[in-house]
């Protein structure tokens, strides 16, 4: 009789522990987790009776692609930002190590390539410097590939429209025009894969050896009237500003 007295006060017992599991459950189901400083809150499920409504979701942030649709006013290619940029991956690789370049500034990767006398550019910026050299200048003509490569390097190297590659590049002159009127549609352009392959490989081998050729300016059949005449390769003038070593 003893042992049946055991058994009936261990069912109330367990009855209690699991109202009290239950209890304590359904109060922490509705909890968020704390948010710290640069957090963004997560999404945690505390008890299987969480309903949907009482879960935080995560914020949503604008997505800019680079080349598609006008930029949003934020962005400004001479500051760090904040935003994350999305484009599509390619394989690159830096030094002697294989790695993902997401086509725009990504301060979790490190795909800065090291260039002549302490220059350096990321990954993203020499794919647009060879896609502006296939259209400028890739020709069997060695001469004006080298004369012309060197020439975009040079006016990097002068800080004429930007320090950064990209700003070179992408700039507007005084008279409202493209530096490079090829970037208007360096996006658009149906190149030739092994070409662009090779203008890559190309103009970062320039880039790191430095340029030779000193003329940063360079036009179609004629010198341009505002500069210095340097050399003459085929159609193409090259010419140096006034007082320019």
């Amino acid at each position: 009789m003893k042992h049946w007295r055991l058994v009936y006060l261990a069912i109330p017992l367990t009855v209690l522990v699991f109202a009290g599991i239950a209890i304590w459950n359904g109060r922490t189901a509705g909890e968020e987790p704390a948010e710290g400083i640069g957090r963004v809150p997560t999404v945690r499920r505390y008890a299987a009776s969480a309903r949907e409504e009482e879960i935080p979701s995560l914020p949503v942030y604008d997505e800019y692609t680079e080349g598609e649709g006008e930029a949003p006013a934020w962005w400004d290619p001479e500051e760090e930002m904040a935003a994350e940029w999305v484009a599509d991956v390619a394989d690159i690789n830096v030094g002697n190590k294989s790695a993902k370049d997401a086509g725009c500034p990504d301060w979790n990767l490190d795909s800065t390539l090291y260039g002549w006398d302490g220059h350096t550019a990321e990954a993203w910026e020499m794919d647009l410097f060879a896609r502006i050299f296939y259209l400028e200048f890739w020709q069997p003509d060695m001469v004006l590939c080298e004369a012309g490569c060197d020439a975009i390097l040079r006016l990097w190297e002068s800080e004429y429209y930007s320090p950064t590659l990209y700003g070179t590049l992408s700039a507007v002159a005084e008279n409202g025009e493209l530096a490079f009127s090829t970037y208007g549609y360096v996006w658009d352009w149906d190149y030739d894969q092994e070409g662009l392959a090779w203008c890559r490989a190309y103009c970062e081998e320039r880039f790191y050896s430095g340029p030779e050729w000193i003329a940063p300016f360079f036009r179609k059949g004629c010198y341009h009237d505002w500069a210095v005449p340097c050399y003459q390769i085929g159609e193409i003038y090259f010419s140096t500003g006034k007082g320019w070593q």
